[in-house]
């Protein structure tokens, strides 16, 4: 199994994030390049409530993918749940 396909079976459980995210940095680790891997793991970021981490891996994976509609959806879910800075 790929890193990155494992960051993605990890994220499913939210008790394995720190796993999902491992994973991804791995993955990123052999090819800062790989969109994927910024994705899951934006994606593991933000189930551990570390909405700026995620917000930043999302935009470098945007960043190499523009045109990443799935960027763009995860996007939507980060800004949603981020908290507000009269939040904090």
């Amino acid at each position: 199994m790929s890193t990155s396909r494992r960051a993605t079976a990890r994220a499913d459980s939210a008790r394995q994030c720190d796993a999902s995210l491992a994973s991804a940095d791995r993955a990123l680790e052999l090819d800062k390049t790989y969109v994927k891997a910024h994705y899951r793991r934006a994606k593991a970021l933000g189930k551990l409530q570390r909405h700026v981490d995620a917000l930043a891996a999302y935009l470098a994976g945007q960043a190499l993918d523009p045109e990443n509609g799935v960027l763009d959806e995860l996007k939507g879910c980060l800004l949603y749940t981020s908290p507000s800075p009269r939040d904090a």
